[in-house]
């Protein structure tokens, strides 16, 4: 009698990348966020991916549906079945982590179980390295009010910033000068 063994032999020719079929990608890539607007509130947004080259991306049939991945999440069952509803361990309660959707132009990691695009997920968001500024993004603007501390030894975050810049030039002004 033959052993019914299980002999993985890789992946199928269909799941490649290219291939055409169901199967998207079985690597994380990134996407741009071109709608986040899920009717069912399910944390839902449709990317394009340029990786995959799939036309104009303005287009909305070139958009693929991913969702939210949380990094922490749970849920609790009731204990009972009709009675005690209104205390807390009686009710069915959920936990966890759940971000805003990210903005249109967004740039997100997604990945997609089994390459599957029924399964896509995004993970987080990149951004870019002209944004990353300081929240609330003190140096943007000279319409800040500073902190009393601030005030009064450095004449408020902007001016500290400057201060700053201007010992990092003068120091690499010295160092290529010696």
């Amino acid at each position: 009698m033959a052993d019914d063994l299980f002999k993985p032999r890789g992946p199928l020719k269909s799941s490649l990348p290219n291939a055409g079929g169901a199967a998207l990608r079985s690597l994380p890539t990134l996407g741009i966020v071109k709608s986040n607007i899920d009717p069912q509130r399910g944390g839902k947004i449709f990317v394009y991916l340029p990786e995959l080259g799939t036309g104009d991306p303005d287009n909305s049939k070139n958009w693929v549906p991913v969702n939210y991945l949380s990094p922490f999440y749970g849920v609790t069952t009731p204990s009972s079945a009709d009675t005690g509803w209104g205390e807390y361990i009686k009710n069915p309660n959920s936990y966890g982590v759940w971000n805003s959707p990210p903005d249109i132009g967004t740039t997100v990691i997604c990945l997609f179980v089994d390459g599957k695009s029924d399964y896509g997920f995004y993970i987080g968001a990149i951004p870019p390295v002209e944004s990353l500024h300081m929240v609330p993004a003190i140096g943007g603007s000279e319409n800040i009010v500073a902190n009393k501390g601030e005030a009064k030894a450095l004449g408020g975050a902007t001016d500290y910033q400057w201060s700053i810049l201007t010992l990092t030039i003068v120091v690499l002004l010295m160092v290529q000068i010696i």
